[in-house]
């Protein structure tokens, strides 16, 4: 009994009564997180894994002090100080499953206390401090970051009530403990929070301080409190740069996460799809983030308790509990009331009441793509919110608490009266109120118990926002243990390797009925929702890098993208493995969910070889796998964009990992003639010319017009950024275009600096369905553009007008017309005389080059700028488009007119049906008979008739042509049902005239046509124009299908035709040399045609060398070159020890994502990186013999300098908070007494 007693006495105490409430937290936090705690499975949610694997990485071997981060192809982010924190849970339990779990759970008792503890320091209330602890973790935006594993943005959450309080204590006890407190916390806030909870408290930080101090004083001296406040600010500042100088040192210096450029930009959508669509779901908490849990419960619907209106009772609560601030209006409400409305604003995104506000500030404002997801501002409003509930409660605990009224039963007004002129001449009158005294009771009463009642539910309002939490907790899941099995026989294999792990698509793991591929898509479907993708993040398994999406630097990324969604989506290429065998890739693991399909294409690509076959999944092991570190003796300089690598890789001599690529475009400073070109094995032209070589010397005077476009998908409504061009392969000097559809125009400034005759060039994309494009310059139009082709061709440079112009500033306007797509890569501005100064010096530079020239022109983009009939692009499973004719002459339709009996309507006229267009058609009215006619000026010889019906299709008709007097039947169809047919004459015929006469249709009675083809048994022709940069002999080879079904091409060019025979007993495509040819410097036509079935894939043009004989297009990338012998050893993320034996200079390739900061150090000399392959780092070593040759990744230096500064300066504080401050005023005390004797 005693011992009851005495914890009775404890628990009224105030420490007592904090343990009391911080068990209640507790308790709640391990009801929530019940099985999480009391299992050994891994947490679910949507990032989790993605979690669990960089806790693996950076918790081994200190690897989270390292700014290279070695995710996909590597790339730089500055050290955090939640990873040192996690590294730390990890080096003790040594399961980065368990290491998440336990900081999860610690960071959400840390939001519960840290939100008692700020709300205690205003109130004073232990129950108000619990009330707004509670609303703090229990509502439901909390609870979609718990589903989604949003760790980092949780720990912000959780330690932002504790970063406030000692922001307050700082400013008002302005004692040094607690200003170096408060730069701990702040160094926290800059190192470790997620970069968009950063911004959010950053943005009020300073609000906070300005109310704080405007409102805490009296005074109106302005400069004796602003200079107050730079003292405390200046002292805190410096003091918090230092401790997290680890971070900000690199920072400044241009080391930094590639997030962070003003560049990386999301599009407006995304902000659309991650905000509120109301602002009472913003005030509410509303959770609004789904995925993770997507089969357990349906957020928000699913999260508060069913059948209760949840959003109703919270509304009013915060309704309410901020109706407290008209009788305590002060600093702390000012700011909280000031903060809810912000971020309720912002939180909302593009919605009303504020949408067009944040639309003008995402597409104008830099970094505003931080507000990408909006709702995430609810950070601040469950802050605010919780802290008036606090003060509600409070005063709703003063009022219930308060000591019962006395009795009034009796209360009555007594007066006194004096009846005369005497004093004694009084009287008294008693007034009694015992009707108002009853009344009063009754009100007391009824507030007291509305009181209560309000204080019930707000304790209880988050247990019913929350009900599933309480109701089923956070959940488990473990992937079954067949889809490890690969990872883990992968971590069994021993060397320096990547891997590529093959996934569905969402479509795909939907299994909705129209799919595309995306094999590096980095989630997966799980039992609880969707989450990572075991094999995008399985380096916690093998502690191997993985391909993933190409990683944060932009280069990596647009490679991987045009693999994603090009070569790999379209099963174009079965070269896969050839092309990312040089940059480290191994393996490649194929899971048992994947299907078939995507299966089927990686099972099929040259160079796979399978070494693991368990449990339905695959591992394929890659003959083209070079080391993460390699030499080639050989290099070309390329004019192209990443369709080279497929483009390149159809030639069997040829192999990446021998011959290195260096791309024009991405040479900056460097005149084309230096060593580093006139070294190079040849330079060659992917679906370029000379004049894309020229321009990328010229960059000075080039404006990329991406830079001015905003990002967004709604191409019809804004002139928005597009990476479709450099998604399919194309060269986009600006890595995307600047696209529209609508009617909408756009202004780009531009300068010169001097007065003079300046060309205007317009980079631009040749293609189906293209918009009129004016180009305006100072308000005047000069020219006007429709860049059609009969498919997605390429991008080209076009000149648009020569205009004399005075130094200083102008404009440029671009203005479509709606009526079609235009993309826009780059605009020249450049004088006449210097274009034509640079050109002259590009060619001149390639009359002495000592290397080959090569022109590679793949049929879809160099015939398709005009294909004329006969010939129509088709794709080719694992190998790209092809120009095919079927051997059924031209199309001559389109040269007729058409006529017809009758038009259903203006939207289907007759001529959509010989307008060669499949997608346009015409229709009859109504009744029969119908026909529709072509006519030609002159008589045509006809060999077929082919007609595309729509579903007004005929059953009976007849094919008539015209002899001059009469109409000859040539075919009597009858009980047609098919929606395409095909007839062919016996023999050619000779006209001017054909129809089709339809005599029944019962279906719509009236007929309609897509297209009424005719054919000539004229050769189907096409052409293809080339630049030749310099006069020699060249050699023309065709990559042709061949086959018994195949027929002959003929080919010519500069006067010369060659009839190549395609039919052969085997399938496949070859390649076919024509013999050499002499060809002079200028402009030169590629004319194709044939009557047969013939496939055109890619044609290369290639130079010999002086009295070099004709070689074999299968032998001209060979070489006799040797390369050097490479070894290395990996010391850590950012250094590299690299032996080299070699006789000639070579080009060191190191195969992750390329970036200025890694540097090659040999002989007290430092050599920078090119950028290799379109986004790895080269090094060009120019020494000879046995040396060594270290890499280091120098943005590290400045990170090591500042853990140096960073580690120094937290010892200090840590020593100056624990000493006691006796012995300081003891100090002080010395030090002034000593001063004394001095005196």
């Amino acid at each position: 009994m005693k011992m009851f007693a005495r914890l009775k006495e404890i628990a009224i105490t105030e420490y007592g009564r904090i343990v009391i409430d911080f068990a209640i937290i507790t308790l709640l936090s391990v009801m929530i997180f019940r099985t999480f705690l009391f299992s050994s499975g891994w947490p679910a949610g949507g990032d989790v894994l993605g979690w669990i694997s960089r806790e693996y990485l950076f918790g081994t071997d200190s690897r989270w002090i390292y700014m290279w981060r070695s995710y996909s192809f590597g790339f730089v982010e500055g050290i955090n100080s939640m990873d040192f924190l996690l590294a730390l849970i990890y080096s003790v339990c040594s399961d980065p499953g368990i290491t998440i779990k336990i900081f999860m759970f610690s960071s959400f008792l840390l939001a519960g206390f840290s939100m008692y503890v700020f709300a205690y320091h205003y109130t004073h209330k232990h129950l108000a401090s619990l009330s707004g602890s509670l609303v703090y973790v229990l509502n439901q935006w909390l609870i979609s970051q718990l589903t989604e594993a949003h760790i980092d943005l949780i720990f912000s959450y959780a330690f932002a009530p504790l970063l406030f309080l000692l922001l307050a204590r700082a400013l008002e006890t302005r004692k040094i403990k607690d200003i170096l407190a408060l730069t701990l916390a702040f160094s926290v806030l800059v190192t470790g929070f997620h970069p968009e909870a950063l911004v959010i408290y950053g943005v009020f930080i300073p609000l906070f301080v300005v109310l704080h101090v405007l409102l805490s004083t009296k005074s109106r001296d302005f400069g004796a409190i602003g200079k107050h406040l730079l003292k405390i600010t200046s002292l805190v500042g410096v003091i918090s740069f230092l401790l997290a100088a680890f971070l900000l040192v690199p920072f400044i210096l241009n080391a930094r996460a590639p997030y962070f450029s003003p560049e990386y930009k999301y599009p407006l959508e995304d902000a659309m799809a991650h905000s509120y669509k109301s602002v009472t779901d913003a005030f509410t908490l509303t959770g609004i983030e789904s995925y993770g849990y997507v089969f357990i419960v349906e957020i928000p619907e699913g999260l508060g308790l069913p059948s209760f209106p949840v959003t109703s009772l919270l509304l009013g609560l915060f309704f309410l509990s901020y109706c407290t601030i008209l009788f305590r209006r002060d600093k702390y409400t000012v700011f909280f009331a000031v903060s809810t409305l912000v971020s309720i604003f912002i939180s909302v995104g593009p919605n009303p009441p504020l949408g067009p506000l944040f639309v003008w500030a995402w597409f104008n404002v830099p970094h505003f793509a931080v507000f990408r997801a909006a709702s995430r501002w609810a950070m601040m409003i469950a802050f605010s919110n919780a802290f008036f509930v606090s003060i509600l409660a409070s005063v709703l605990l003063n009022y219930v608490q308060k000591r019962r009224e006395s009795e009034t039963s009796g209360l009555c007004l007594e007066a006194k009266i004096q009846r005369g002129s005497q004093a004694d001449q009084l009287s008294r009158v008693r007034i009694s109120f015992d009707v108002l005294n009853d009344f009063m009771k009754k009100l007391h009463q009824f507030l007291r118990f509305l009181s209560k009642a309000i204080l019930i539910l707000i304790f209880m309002s988050g247990f019913l926002s929350s009900w599933f939490l309480f109701n089923q907790g956070l959940q488990n899941y473990t992937p079954p243990q067949i889809y490890m099995d690969p990872y883990e026989w992968v971590a069994d294999q021993s060397g320096d390797f990547k891997i590529v792990t093959v996934n569905n698509s969402p479509a795909e793991w939907l299994s909705e009925s129209r799919v595309q591929s995306d094999f590096a898509f980095g989630g997966m479907l799980t039992d609880v929702g969707w989450g990572h993708d075991i094999g995008h993040d399985s380096s916690f398994i093998h502690d191997k890098p993985t391909l993933q999406n190409g990683g944060w630097e932009f280069l990596s990324r647009s490679f991987v993208d045009h693999l994603r969604f090009q070569l790999v989506r379209n099963n174009m290429t079965d070269n896969l493995l050839k092309i990312l065998g040089p940059f480290n890739y191994k393996y490649i693991v194929l899971p048992p969910y994947i299907t078939a399909g995507i299966r089927n294409f990686f099972l099929s690509q040259k160079g796979s070889h399978v070494v693991y076959d368990q449990n339905s999944s695959l591992i394929l092991e890659n003959e083209f796998y070079t080391s993460h570190i390699f030499s080639t003796a050989d290099y070309m300089f390329v004019t192209g964009g990443q369709d080279t690598f497929q483009a390149l890789s159809k030639v069997d001599s040829f192999n990446l990992n021998k011959t290195a690529l260096i791309f024009t475009h991405q040479i900056d400073g460097l005149p084309i003639a230096n060593d580093l070109f006139n070294g190079s094995k040849a330079l060659v032209f992917v679906n370029s010319d000379i004049l894309d070589l020229t321009m990328s010397y010229l960059k000075q005077h080039t404006i990329i017009a991406a830079d001015y476009g905003v990002s967004s998908f709604n191409y019809t409504k804004y002139w928005a950024t597009s990476s479709s061009w450099r998604k399919v392969g194309g060269l986009v000097l600006g890595g995307n275009t600047l696209t529209t559809s609508g009617a909408n125009s756009i202004n780009i400034p531009f300068s010169v600096e001097s007065d003079g005759l300046y060309d205007f060039w317009l980079r631009i994309a040749f293609a189906e369905h293209r918009g009129e494009l004016r180009f305006v310059v100072d308000h005047v139009l000069e020219g006007k553009i429709r860049p059609l082709a009969d498919y997605w061709s390429k991008l080209q440079w076009i000149r648009i007008t020569s205009l004399d112009l005075k130094s200083g500033q102008h404009v440029i306007t671009l203005r479509n017309d709606g009526s079609g797509y235009n993309d826009i890569d780059s605009i020249a501005v450049v004088k006449s005389i210097t274009f034509q100064t640079q050109m002259d010096e590009v060619l001149d530079t390639l009359k002495r080059y000592r290397g080959r020239v090569v022109n590679v022109l793949e049929a879809e983009s160099a015939f398709t700028s005009d294909i004329t009939s006969g010939w129509f692009l088709a794709s080719s499973s694992y190998n790209d488009f092809v120009l095919r004719t079927e051997g059924r002459g031209r199309n001559i339709s389109p040269l007729g007119v058409a006529s017809a009996s009758s038009v259903e309507s203006n939207a289907v006229k007759v001529q959509g049906a010989n307008d060669g267009d499949i997608n346009t058609r015409w229709a009859s009215s109504k009744d029969l008979p119908q026909w529709l006619q072509i006519e030609w000026a002159t008589p045509q010889e006809l060999s077929e008739v082919r007609i595309f019906f729509e579903r007004a299709y005929a059953q009976d008709y007849l094919i008539q042509s015209w002899n001059g007097t009469d109409w000859i039947d040539q075919f009597d169809v009858k009980g047609n049902t098919l929606l395409q047919r095909l007839h062919e004459f016996q023999y050619p015929i000779e006209t001017t005239k054909l129809r089709i006469n339809v005599t029944s249709a019962p279906d719509f009675n009236m007929v309609s046509i897509w297209e009424l083809e005719v054919g000539s048994p004229q050769a189907a022709s096409s052409s293809a124009k080339i630049f030749i940069p310099r006069e020699a002999n060249y050699v023309l080879a065709a990559r042709l299908s061949s086959g018994p079904e195949y027929g002959i091409l003929d080919i010519g060019m500069n006067g010369f035709t060659a009839s190549i025979n395609c039919s052969s007993s085997n399938t496949g495509f070859n390649w076919f040399e024509l013999e050499p040819v002499f060809l002079g410097t200028g402009e030169q036509i590629i004319s194709i045609s044939a009557v047969d079935k013939v496939d055109v894939d890619e044609i290369i043009l290639y130079s010999l060398e002086g009295e070099e004989g004709a070689i074999p297009v299968n032998q001209l990338f060979e070489s006799d070159s040797i390369s050097p012998h490479i070894s290395y050893e990996k010391v850590s993320p950012v250094q590299y020890r690299v032996n080299v034996e070699s006789s000639d200079p070579f080009l060191l390739v190191f195969s992750d994502s390329y970036h200025p900061l890694w540097k090659a150090f040999l002989d007290n000399s430092e050599v920078s990186p090119v950028i290799a392959y379109s986004f790895v780092n080269g090094f060009f070593i120019n020494k000879t013999g046995d040396f060594d040759v270290t890499l280091y990744f120098t943005g590290q230096i400045y990170a090591d300098l500042g853990l140096r500064i960073s580690t120094i300066t937290f010892v200090v504080i840590v020593a100056i908070l624990i000493t006691p401050s006796k012995v300081f005023k003891r100090l002080r005390d010395s030090m002034r007494r000593r001063k004394r004797v001095q005196d």
